[in-house]
């Protein structure tokens, strides 16, 4: 609600919901009743009933012809400025430059290394050995990596089961290496060795 406050209070017509929204009926119809249109871009499952915003690109709508249904909320964030680009003439480039970004939120998202998120995965970690944004290329000063990203996605970051130790943790961790699902959780370990 304070997001959409600050809309308003500043005369913002449009909200651009990344990541979130596709469940936010009531913030989304306030919103509407006071002006302020919503394009939602958001890849969790939606309900029955949907929020009344201008647009909403999500994959898994039972009515949305994309193919592909495994984006990350960025990655469908970056089909819309795909399409704004393509649009409005603005050369592929300046979209491309985001790519960083779009592998990072494959990461965080827990989404399908699959389809076009390892499209995405794969030119986004060749941006962030490249020629990465100014937030990733902090993060990685403050993460003291001195390689490169590998462009194989999880083959050399992924702890193998002979290294492992029986209660399931990493060398000097408190945290499991594995979470729920199959390789979710293995970035907790902060051995280098173990890496």
């Amino acid at each position: 609600m304070q997001g959409i406050e600050y809309a308003r209070d500043n005369d913002f017509g449009l909200v651009i919901a990344l990541d979130c929204g596709i469940k936010s009926i009531d913030y989304i119809a306030h919103a509407a009743s006071i002006g302020i249109d919503f394009i939602i871009c958001d890849h969790h499952l939606p309900d029955a009933i949907l929020p009344p915003a201008v647009a909403i690109l999500n994959p898994k709508q039972d009515d949305c012809p994309y193919p592909y249904k495994e984006l990350s909320g960025c990655g469908i964030g970056f089909k819309l400025i795909s399409a704004l680009a393509q649009k409005k003439g603005i050369p592929m480039a300046a979209v491309y430059q985001y790519l960083d970004l779009v592998s990072t939120s494959i990461a965080a998202d827990i989404v399908p290394m699959t389809g076009e998120n390892r499209v995405l995965a794969f030119h986004g970690l060749k941006q962030v050995n490249e020629a990465p944004s100014p937030g990733i290329k902090a993060l990685l000063r403050l993460s003291n990596l001195k390689e490169k990203l590998t462009t194989q996605p999880g083959v050399r970051h992924r702890p193998t089961r002979k290294r492992r130790r029986p209660d399931g943790r990493c060398p000097q961790s408190r945290e499991p290496v594995h979470g729920k699902r199959r390789g979710q959780g293995f970035y907790h370990c902060r051995n280098a060795a173990w890496r």
